[in-house]
């Protein structure tokens, strides 16, 4: 976020030099990728342990953002501890899930004010 700040004063700087009227704004946002499992020397997307992917997950609404079961989840199916591999359930490699690798990224834009 400093990093953040000093660019929209150093902006606001550049914009106060030149004639031209300019504003300068942030936006953040926030990406996430679905966790990786290593299997021999080979990266593979992470699947629970009877084989269901974070897309089926999703596709299925197996779960919830929240971490949650969601309607697609049979209460038969038990908890998603039971389907751990790699030492992960869905909650924690699958962003449709709750989990996953979540990355924060803020983007500065300035905008001339005459256009």
């Amino acid at each position: 976020m400093r990093q953040v700040a000093l660019c929209l004063a150093l902006c606001a700087m550049s914009a106060a030099d030149s004639d031209q009227a300019m504003t300068t704004s942030s936006v953040q946002s926030e990406s996430c990728t679905d966790k990786m499992l290593m299997d021999a020397d080979t990266e593979v997307m992470w699947e629970s342990s009877t084989g269901t992917s974070c897309y089926d997950h999703e596709s299925l609404s197996f779960c919830t953002e929240e971490g949650e079961p969601g309607v697609g989840w049979d209460v038969t199916f038990g908890s998603f501890a039971e389907w751990k591999n790699g030492g992960l359930d869905a909650t924690q490699a699958c962003c449709a899930c709750g989990g996953g690798v979540r990355t924060e990224a803020y983007h500065v834009v300035v905008k001339d004010e005459d256009s």
